[in-house]
């Protein structure tokens, strides 16, 4: 009897298990450029402290992905990571959950599953070492990636260890889990991090490079100066704005009409509070970003 044909889109990998093959065209994301409202809103929460290049290389990323900020499948956080010299930097680090891996992996097409997590013991209090295999469809063979990671590397400092001390099997199975399928999708996983992976103080952590955001030609003033009243509004909220505002091509001394024209709107910048002033910042922020500079 003849054996019922199998699809295009199908290989068969033994008598009883099957591989889909995804066509092309079904795996693209639906990608949408964030709103001015969203960006403000990721700037105020799962980016918080991001510089405008960390925010738009996190914009970028995100989109890039398909993960969505909002459910918080990818965050923005920054941490005092100690560099190679011994000193401490602030840095960058653009972070999701091992399901926003596997997300990626499976959009990917060639995602083929993984198998259990593998440790060097089960009786003891944690495993001191965790090994985890990821497939992969390569050319129609189901290729294996494996990677394993070791307690004393990841398992951070207390307070911080409560969740590794708690499930110490899960945690370090997860990290496997994580470098097993960054080796199988780097263009897709690369300078992007799980949590787990972050959590020990002290790491190393490799900055991406991020190109700068080109400044923009500096606004002409269509008005007369602006003057402002600097009783009625705190000086350090204000003082931060007019920053920000020059990062963006604003001359000294012409920062709020760049604002205003930037914004397009007229600002009573007399009855400011520091709280307006916070929201114009992020106003300011998310338009310059999202539009490459100005209006």
């Amino acid at each position: 009897m003849t054996k019922n044909k199998k699809s295009p889109t199908e290989m068969e990998l033994d008598e009883n298990q099957s591989i889909q093959i995804i066509p092309e065209e079904k795996r693209s994301i639906n990608k949408k450029p964030f709103t001015n409202e969203q960006i403000a809103l990721i700037t105020r929460t799962v980016a918080k402290g991001a510089t405008p290049d960390e925010l738009k290389l996190f914009l970028i990323v995100a989109n890039k992905t398909g993960l969505d900020p909002f459910s918080k499948q990818i965050h923005f956080v920054k941490r005092k990571a100690k560099q190679k010299d011994g000193s401490y930097q602030e840095v960058g680090a653009i972070q999701t959950g091992i399901d926003g891996y596997r997300a990626i992996a499976e959009r990917s097409g060639g995602y083929a599953g993984s198998d259990e997590a593998i440790y060097d013991s089960e009786e003891a209090k944690h495993p001191n070492k965790a090994t985890v295999t990821v497939y992969k469809i390569i050319q129609g063979v189901r290729c294996p990636f494996t990677a394993s990671v070791r307690w004393a590397e990841y398992c951070p400092p207390s307070p911080m260890d409560f969740m590794w001390n708690k499930m110490p099997y899960l945690m370090l199975g997860k990290t496997a889990e994580a470098l097993a399928l960054r080796k199988s999708f780097p263009n897709d996983l690369s300078g992007i991090y799980v949590d787990t992976e972050m959590e020990r103080t002290g790491a190393v952590v490799e900055a991406t490079e991020v190109t700068p955001v080109t400044p923009v030609t500096p606004v002409t003033p269509k008005t007369e100066p602006v003057i402002i009243n600097i009783e009625t509004v705190l000086p350090t909220a204000l003082d931060n704005l007019f920053a920000d505002a020059r990062k963006f091509g604003a001359k000294e001394g012409q920062e709020a009409i760049f604002i205003q024209e930037t914004l397009s709107k007229d600002i009573e910048w007399n009855e400011m509070k520091d709280i307006n002033i916070a929201l114009i910042r992020t106003e300011l922020m998310a338009t310059c970003v999202q539009n490459g500079g100005a209006k």
